[in-house]
């Protein structure tokens, strides 16, 4: 065995007996390159998995926008705030101010000035099929006509804040049934109909629809 220096970078190395002059010296300098191009020792745990081996940079990346993608997948599956909720019979809900704000397009300042004087009304339309029937000749002809009642209900209601937000309006509390107008006449089995003595027999109800509009002086808008 030959030694060469005394130096960090030296090494002893074998001498091929058939080697030529300056041999050593070749091996001694490719060693010296391949240890200075070592990367340094990393610190314990740095950069490194729980097995120990260091994750690529691109697939730190490639996992951080997996991560974010998830989490806005998340986000837009929950479900949207219902932006009007209302139980017809009782008359108890709540419009959200974004709702009737696109309802009848007006600006967030319009909608901080007039909500206060939005009246809110339950419409209620049912429909039926009457048939008008005659008792005598045999086999008269029976006609049905279409009749349709409708009961329009003003709803109570309260324009909502936020807590601890001055002036920051949330919507409109709806907080109970006012007073009821109905129109329409719906006929009953067996009274009369028609100019030759004939009677209802058969009133059957064909649909029930319900809408809940908004009306800010003479404008009225459907909200539901």
């Amino acid at each position: 065995m030959s030694g060469y220096g005394t130096g960090p970078f030296t090494r002893s190395v074998a001498r091929h007996p058939g080697a030529r002059p300056g041999t050593d010296l070749f091996v001694i300098m490719t060693l010296t390159a391949v240890r200075r191009r070592r990367p340094q020792k990393r610190a314990a745990g740095e950069g490194r998995g729980e097995s120990g081996e260091t994750m690529p940079w691109c697939l730190r990346v490639a996992a951080a926008c997996v991560a974010v993608n998830l989490v806005g997948i998340a986000v837009s599956a929950q479900p949207a705030a219902a932006s009007l909720a209302f139980d017809e019979k009782t008359g108890v809900g709540f419009v959200d101010k974004a709702h009737v704000q696109r309802a009848f397009g007006w600006s967030a300042a319009m909608m901080q000035e007039n909500a206060r004087h939005v009246m809110i009304t339950s419409i209620r339309k049912q429909r039926y099929a009457a048939t008008c029937s005659r008792a005598a000749p045999p086999g008269a002809r029976k006609r049905t006509i279409r009749v349709t009642v409708t009961a329009a209900t003003v709803i109570s209601t309260r324009v909502t804040y936020q807590p601890r937000v001055k002036n920051q309006m949330t919507g409109i509390a709806l907080t109970g049934r006012q007073s009821t107008t109905v129109s329409g006449v719906l006929p009953r089995p067996g009274q009369p109909c028609g100019a030759r003595s004939g009677r209802w027999t058969h009133v059957d109800r064909t649909g029930t629809t319900i809408a809940v509009r908004a009306r800010f002086g003479s404008r009225v808008v459907r909200l539901r």
